[in-house]
């Protein structure tokens, strides 16, 4: 299976992001890197890309999203990372990848991923779920359940597609399993077709 895994990060976090390409590259050495980064390299600093631990730099004004920079300047740098993470993607599925996977900069893998990349097999996304159990104290459910209906049902942190995954093209409902071995099957709610990636309701786990 042809993957290609990407995270998205400011130079401020290149040091992080170093670490996780050079163990991405230890365990995965076929897998294609990509770097997507949100601003420009400072003044006084000299980057190289050809000598980083990726193979190439995909620069976020080069997505296509209107008005870059006026863009830029209404989010703060988490926002920006996160919210550059869709529009790539959309590029990743369309690149001949069999998948996609995406990791927060500021990971690092101590084995290979083959569990996940297996995963895919057999399912459309692999992705991680904020809770897989419903808590039942007072504390536990202002701390995590509500928590998680403000942010969302899933982390990604990390995330893995099949690109040639059914649920982008069909309203049928596709299959999603979770890092922590649960499937989740969904209803789609809305898709988004050109781009390989569908928004989904879970409505059962087993």
């Amino acid at each position: 299976m042809k993957v290609l895994c990407y995270s998205s990060f400011t130079f401020s976090y290149l040091n992080r992001a170093r670490v996780l390409y050079r163990t991405l590259r230890r365990f995965h050495p076929d897998w294609e890197l990509v770097a997507l980064i949100t601003d420009e390299p400072p003044a006084d600093f000299v980057f190289k890309a050809p000598d980083e631990p990726f193979d190439r730099v995909v620069w976020a004004q080069d997505l296509g999203i209107p008005d870059f920079r006026s863009w830029l300047f209404k989010h703060d740098v988490v926002e920006v990372c996160t919210a550059v993470k869709g529009p790539f993607i959309h590029q990743a599925c369309a690149s001949g990848a069999d998948a996609v996977i995406y990791l927060d900069p500021d990971t690092a893998l101590l084995a290979d991923l083959d569990p996940l990349v297996d995963g895919l097999k057999t399912h459309d996304i692999v992705l991680t779920p904020h809770l897989i159990e419903p808590n039942t104290t007072t504390e536990a459910i202002l701390d995590n359940d509500l928590s998680a209906s403000r942010t969302g049902i899933f982390n990604l942190g990390f995330v893995a597609i099949r690109t040639t995954g059914r649920a982008p093209a069909s309203r049928s409902g596709g299959t999603i399993a979770c890092s922590t071995g649960a499937t989740t099957t969904c209803r789609p709610v809305s898709s988004w077709t050109s781009g390989g990636a569908t928004t989904c309701r879970p409505c059962s786990t087993r």
